[in-house]
């Protein structure tokens, strides 16, 4: 099998798997597409339910509270209502969101009897009407009916649920829209659409194609519709309200939810943004190493162009550079999930501990509840009320345990009454209250509560109290409160008295074993009341019940993107972080039944809390599931209460800002490194990188040396972070080393470039990036500032020493002359040409280049980012303190029914209070990441997060280069706003109060900090380790054997380096004089013109025949075939026996062409071969054998021409019987270190063959000439002032066209198509090693650095040598390696990474295109702000 098929078949293997691994991944990502579709559908469905819950529940208030109203006993046979009574309790419903306009439209006495006693109704449009009526007597003694007349918008209540929809409608049967509600944070590019009507909504059924066939099936109900409103998409959801309370009888309505297609379609592709972080991640890993993909399976006729080796270097530094961005996020994104983990762990510890403890503190209210200080509660009617109700204000409060997570208030108990067996609040008994406000009239049935239920059963839960270990029995619902719609905790507690004896004592009753609710009743004795000594079991007290706030659940405060939910044994969520979901949500559903959750549910009571990764509302998040038991010291000892706490952490903004990173260091880097390396690449003189990146054998044992300076160099960049912070100061450190280094190398590589133009010394281009940096630095001046610890300090000085310690080694083992150094000895082991030190230097050198400068690309953009994240978190954590702190404000507003004045001290006003920031900031980091000063860090300190510091240290303040690229950046999603936001507010310098001292998060110990927990050391020894070995071994595969070829050993032939080329003469073998010759022995002479072996031969022997080299093809003209030339010679070997007669032949190639000729030469060569007293010479240029055998290979168009294998097995024996000597052999030349001195210049032209050799005194004669034209005394070295070099090329090429043309001929198609492609500055394809011998052995080509054409004239002579036709036909040809196929798979994989990106990205996309334009945006920004160095000032009119 051929080279080329055996590429071949690897290359459709490869292709196959990449075929395969498309196909896939396509079916798997349509798949997701699938499911993704679905998850969105159930959750728009489920959404839908949940408003239609809203509303049920709304307008079940509304009606509750009617029917509270209008049952008054007072009122009852009056067509009347409480005036109070109704006032008070529409106040009550309107304090709700959903209800708050809620008005009384009617209040009226009726004749007419209503067909039904509550009526509910939608007209006009969004206003609900809410009809009730009660049986009463008109003045006339006649029956009537009193009708009450509420009514609400339908809006309120339609719109608390909307979340993902864009509107949402509330609909007839017929399609008549009763209400719409538009959600505006969906429709930010859109209007809101104004529905009147909506027909069709149910997909009409398929109509049969034949009458007589059965109809199809047509299943109404929960549905969805594609349709399309001006041109734009939509889908269209209806959902049939079945609740009955919503409906009028015989009345079909739907909830009809409308979202965008568009929409639809970007969530059905959406990825996570980690997956898409990877996702460009890889694909711009794949843009950087195609270029190397293809030097793997390019053609070995293929050349390496001069952009072929620039994208391969830019190409692997981006690379290795993207790879070190990958780590490094990884590194701390990995340690930031552990992080969030521990915070999960720490919250439901805390919130457990605070529920359990208020729970305990209710629980003590209750047993120590009495009525002393309490006053009756006298309605305003001046009438008796039902229940003797006691207002006890500040005596139902109790002091809260302190708690950093809940606001520092007391614990407030609302209610306490006594329930009889019949589930009704006995009268016999007072009701307390807190509040006035709190009061209800009625006679309240609470039978169907399943905390009275499971009370009446003996169902209670157990808890012991952590002060005295004493037991407490209790059962807890969450509910609506009936009188006002209000969510209350209802707790349940076993009555514990015993009966009444005949004699009891005067108005007391007997101490409780449980509860101390003896003196509650005094009031009795105030009254006048006794208590009746038989009662009936129905009238038995059983239960206490008591309401209360449960404020460690409803005022929690939790961190960004934290949240938790309480839920029972079902799912049923009682409390949520976001109050709005509670006793409305269900957690099993919203997780869509998650098995592992569902497990962890069911063993609630026997395990510790459960770390599970879930989709929760559709979102990937972290949920930590257990039972709410308080741990540690202090706790319970017993804890019966069956409720699962669920603490929830959605990492997607947290993905987010990792992927912004990611984003942010690759753009930064790329705008750093490519433009240096199109300064360093094109701008300056490429010998440089020549001289320093080609394996030199006078450094073999300073490579080393120079690769230990590289890495330490790296490395002291990289310890300079904790004290070098803004990042265009980062730059400069790095250019100004890079700089150094240069300076080195050149100077150790001994660059001399100082007959170019300035512009082209290597030099300047250091210099004039790192003068750049300096002048964006300077222009930055920006105002990041941090406390430098000692732990930064160390890292700085241990940079520098490491620095120092590699320069020392260098100076110890690096320094020897050139001269004392010995060469490499030859040993019996394998050896490559190059040595392991050479590419560990090569690998210092894009360590420098990629890994240093991204890590601290990644490092600052990490830091900033981190910043910017900590004041978002404060923030955060002071709005969502005033929301609840306001909330409670409001709650204690609503117990003294308006609202609290600032100086108001009496209950409940008295008691609001506030959080405790600090302490409450602390609860949400584990203790041993945080710290309030960090002054005594020390190396393995791990206090990253700083809270509440000292006011006397200055808060850390962001890089002002990244708030100019971020204020400049496109608002176009929430996150980058609020970056954007903050940029603008820090460079107005009126941002304070972001930079604040309540928290901050510090990236350098975090750093240290990530190194040691979880997969950190791992990571930590990739990067350490891992990446330079990996760069290592990239660099000696693809750079040093792939590219340079360094792995090829040097031509035996060619001889050792000399000023002059060895005369043609003393070079050809003796063949004639010295050792007596075997009979028959035969030469094989290469390398040597006919000319020059004629007249060696005629030195060395008087029997050479006729004294002359005949040409083969001569020797055959003729009818005879060279019959009678075999005869003379015949003759002349009897004439000069015993001697050998030595016969010459040359051009023996020429025969090649022609088949008959070739066959009859074959024959008269043997027949020479084979004469006895015969010796015969062949003489050739070039190998004779290769040309007979390949002739096809020579012909500019490809050929099929074959020999027999007959034919080439006669060449093969022929020419093995010969012995092969060369009559010249190549010198190992040197490029010229200055192209501009003529005597170097004409030196280096002639030592290309030897009959150019000559030229030189030719060119000596014409400067003689010159000279005595211009009358003046010429030697060499006064050739430069007669001969430019220009003239020296032109010289060359007029007197060895010929040569040159002879010698083109003589190279086959592909040694041709090699030599032009060097011609036009490309590298040779150190795959072809073969060809890279023959031309190297014959002279074409010498090695210094690289391959290079002999000279200069010859490499002018190839441009013009071929037509441009016939150049294009062998580079089409040259083109069908492995990779004109492979690119196809490679570039469709790139296209299609590209799209699924673009279609999957989302607001990602946009967010990565406004870091691009930012990044871009900062060069015209950068060269405005340049006049700051010259001191002018800028106008409106510049």
């Amino acid at each position: 099998m051929t080279p080329f098929k055996r590429n071949l078949s690897k290359l459709l293997f490869i292709a196959l798997v990449l075929a395969l691994g498309t196909i896939i991944s396509g079916v798997i990502y349509y798949f997701k597409m699938d499911s993704n579709e679905d998850t969105l559908n159930t959750l728009l469905f489920r959404e839908l339910k949940q408003i239609e819950g809203t509303l049920h529940r709304s307008f079940d208030k509304v009606k509750v509270t009617s029917q509270y109203i209008l049952a008054d006993d007072n009122d009852q046979q009056q067509c009347d209502v409480n005036q109070d009574v109704l006032k008070t309790a529409i106040e009550k419903l309107s304090v709700s969101d959903d209800l708050a306009a809620i008005r009384v439209e009617e209040k009226v006495r009726v004749s007419s009897p209503p067909s039904s006693s509550y009526v509910l109704s939608f007209e006009p449009f969004d206003q609900a009407n809410f009809v009730s009526y009660k049986a009463c007597k008109a003045p006339n003694a006649m029956s009537a009916y009193f009708k009450l007349h509420l009514s609400g918008k339908v809006s309120d209540s339609l719109g608390q649920r909307v979340a993902r929809f864009q509107t949402v409608a509330l609909v007839d049967e017929s399609g008549k829209v009763l209400s719409v509600v538009n959600h505006a944070s969906q429709l930010s590019d859109e209007t809101e659409l104004l529905i009147k009507r909506i027909t069709h909504l149910h997909p009409p059924a398929e109509s049969a194609a034949d009458e007589a066939a059965s109809p199809n099936m047509v299943i109404e109900g929960t549905n969805f519709i594609d349709t399309q409103v001006s041109d734009i998409d939509f889908r269209v959801y209806v959902h049939p309200i079945l609740e009955t309370a919503l409906t009028v009888a015989g009345q079909e309505l739907y909830l009809v939810g409308v979202i965008e297609k568009s929409a639809i379609n970007q969530q059905k592709l959406k990825l996570s943004p980690t997956l898409l972080m990877w996702l460009i991640l890889g694909l711009l890993f794949l843009i950087a190493i195609t270029p190397l993909i293809k030097l793997r399976y390019i053609s070995t006729t293929h050349a390496i162009a001069r952009g072929d080796k620039s994208q391969i270097m830019l190409g692997m530094t981006i690379a290795m550079g993207l790879v070190t961005i990958g780590l490094i996020q990884e590194l701390f994104f990995n340690y930031f999930e552990e992080v969030k983990a521990q915070q999960l762990h720490l919250m439901h510890r805390e919130i457990s501990h605070d529920f359990v403890e208020e729970v305990s503190t209710v629980l003590n209210i209750v047993e120590q509840a009495t009525d002393e200080k309490c006053k009756r509660h006298r309605p305003a009617s001046g009438e008796s009320g039902v229940y003797d109700n006691q207002i006890c204000q500040g005596t139902l409060t109790a002091e809260s345990h302190p708690s950093p997570g809940a606001l520092a208030h007391k614990r407030i108990v609302e209610t306490v009454a006594v329930i009889d067996a019949t589930g009704t609040v006995s009268t016999d008994y007072p009701v307390l209250y807190s509040s006035e406000h709190l009061v209800f009239e009625q006679t309240i049935n609470l039978a169907k509560r399943n905390y009275v239920k499971a009370g009446l059963a003996g169902q209670f839960w157990q808890l012991s109290h952590s002060e005295d270990g004493r037991m407490s029995q209790f059962f807890i619902q969450r509910v609506f409160n009936i009188e006002d719609g209000r969510k209350n905790a209802m707790l349940s507690i076993p009555f514990a008295a015993g009966r009444f004896d005949d004699e009891p004592a005067p108005y007391s009753v007997e101490a409780y074993s449980q509860f101390r609710l003896a003196q509650t009743f005094s009031s009795y004795q105030k009254k006048g009341f006794q208590k009746p000594l038989q009662q009936s079991a129905n009238a038995e007290p059983k239960l206490i019940i008591a309401g209360t706030r449960l404020g460690s659940l409803v005022d929690r405060v939790m961190p960004n993107n934290f949240g938790f939910a309480v839920i029972d044994e079902d799912g049923n969520v009682l409390f949520h972080s976001d109050d709005s979901l509670s006793l409305i949500e269900n957690f099993f559903t919203e997780t869509n039944r998650n098995p592992e959750l569902l497990v962890a549910s069911e063993h609630n009571q026997l395990l510790s809390p459960t770390l599970i990764e879930l989709d929760y509302k559709g979102s990937p998040h972290t949920v930590l599931i257990g039972p709410m038991k308080a741990n540690g010291s202090g706790a319970a000892a017993v804890n019966s209460v069956p409720w699962r706490l669920a603490v929830f952490f959605n990492p997607e903004a947290l993905q987010t800002n990792n992927m912004i990173l990611v984003f942010l260091a690759v753009l930064l880097f790329m705008l750093v490194v490519i433009p240096a390396f199109i300064v360093l690449r094109y701008g300056i003189l490429q010998r440089f990188w020549q001289e320093v990146g080609y394996f030199d054998t006078a450094h073999v044992t300073r490579y080393k040396t120079y690769a230990l300076i590289l890495f330490a160099t790296g490395l002291g960049i990289q310890y300079q972070t904790g004290v070098i912070l803004p990042f265009t100061s980062r730059m400069v450190m790095w250019a100004g080393c890079c700089a150094l280094i240069g300076v080195f190398l050149a100077n150790r590589f001994r660059v001399n470039a100082a007959h170019y133009s300035l512009w082209k010394r290597p030099m300047t281009g250091f210099v004039l990036i790192t003068a750049l940096l300096f002048m964006i630095d300077v222009i930055n001046q920006s105002g990041v500032q941090r406390e430098l610890l000692a732990v930064n300090q160390l890292f700085a000085v241990a940079g520098l020493v490491i620095i120092a310690a590699a320069v020392e080694a260098f100076r110890i083992w690096g320094r020897q002359p050139i001269a004392e150094q010995r060469p490499r000895n030859n040993r019996s082991a394998e050896q490559r040409r190059y040595t392991s030190g050479y590419v560990w230097y090569l690998s210092g050198l894009f360590y420098l280049a990629a890994v240093v400068p991204s890590s601290l690309v990644a490092f600052t953009a990490h830091d900033y980012l981190l910043q910017r994240q900590a004041s978002f978190e404060a923030s955060h954590i002071r709005q969502s303190m005033l929301t609840h702190q306001f909330g409670y404000e409001d709650y204690l507003s609503f117990l003294n029914a308006r609202p609290c004045a600032p100086s108001d001290t009496s209950f409940p006003c008295g008691m609001a209070a506030g959080y405790r920031l600090p302490e409450l900031t602390s609860s949400f980091y584990p203790d041993v990441i945080q710290t309030s000063s960090i002054a005594d860090c020390d190396l393995l300190c791990n206090k990253w997060v700083m809270i509440n510091r000292s006011p006397d240290h200055a808060p850390a303040r962001p890089d002002s280069f990244f708030n100019q690229m971020f204020s400049i950046t496109p608002s176009q999603t929430e996150f980058v706003s609020h970056l954007t936001f903050a940029a603008k507010q820090d460079l107005t310098g009126a941002s304070e109060a972001m930079h604040g001292n309540d928290l901050g998060y510090r990236a350098d110990l975090l750093m240290l900090a990530a190194v040691r927990e979880g997969s950190g050391p791992l990571i930590a020894l990739i990067m350490f380790l891992g990446l330079p070995f990996g760069i290592y071994w990239a660099v000696r595969q693809v750079l040093v054997q792939r590219l340079m070829g360094e792995h090829l050993q040097d031509q035996y032939r060619v001889q050792p380096d000399c000023a002059e080329l060895t005369g043609a003469t003393g070079c050809f073998p003796d063949i004639a004089g010295g050792v007596a010759r075997p009979t028959g022995q035969s030469y094989l002479i290469l390398n040597a013109t006919r000319l020059q072996a004629e007249k060696a031969l005629n030195q060395q022997t008087d029997n050479l025949f006729q004294n002359r080299v005949f040409r083969l093809p001569e020797c055959l003209r003729g009818s005879d075939g060279g019959d009678y030339l075999l005869a003379e010679i015949e003759q002349a070997v009897n004439s000069v026996s015993p001697r050998q007669l030595v016969v010459a032949i040359s051009a023996v190639e020429q025969v090649s062409g022609d088949d008959a000729l070739r066959q009859q030469a074959l024959g008269f060569l043997y027949a020479l071969h084979n004469q006895a007293g015969v010796t015969l010479v062949m003489v050739a240029e070039t190998a004779p054998l290769y040309r007979l055998l390949n002739p096809g290979a020579y012909d500019n168009e490809a050929s099929e021409k074959t020999l027999s294998s007959d034919e080439k097995s006669g060449w093969s024996k022929l020419f093995s019987e010969m012995t092969k000597r060369y009559a010249w052999s190549p010198v190992q030349k040197q490029r010229l270190s200055n192209p501009f001195d003529v005597n170097l210049l004409i030196t280096s032209e002639c030592q290309a063959w030897p009959e150019i050799h000559h030229l030189a005194t030719a060119l000596d004669q014409q400067t003689w000439c010159f000279k005595e034209m211009a009358g003046d005394n010429i030697n060499e070295a006064q050739r430069g002032d007669y001969w430019v070099p220009e003239q020296v090329i032109e010289f060359m090429l007029e007197h060895a066209g010929a040569l040159y043309r002879r010698k083109w001929e003589e190279c086959t198609r592909q040694e041709k198509l090699i030599l032009w492609t060097l011609a036009n500055g490309a590298s040779i394809n150190p795959a072809n090693a073969v060809i890279i011998e023959r031309l190297v052995r014959r002279g074409y080509l010498f090695r210094d650095k690289g391959w290079h054409i002999v000279n200069e004239s010859f490499r002018q002579f190839i441009l013009t040598a071929e037509n441009e036709a016939v150049i294009g036909h062998w580079l089409d040809n040259a083109n069908s390696g492995a990779w004109s196929v492979l690119r196809i798979p490679v570039f469709v994989l790139l296209l299609v990474l590209l799209v699924i990106f673009v279609y999957s990205s989302g607001s990602s996309l946009n967010t990565l295109l406004s870091l691009a334009t930012a990044a871009l945006g900062l060069i015209p920004l950068l060269l405005k702000n340049l006049s700051l160095l010259k001191g002018g000032v800028t106008t409106d009119i510049e």
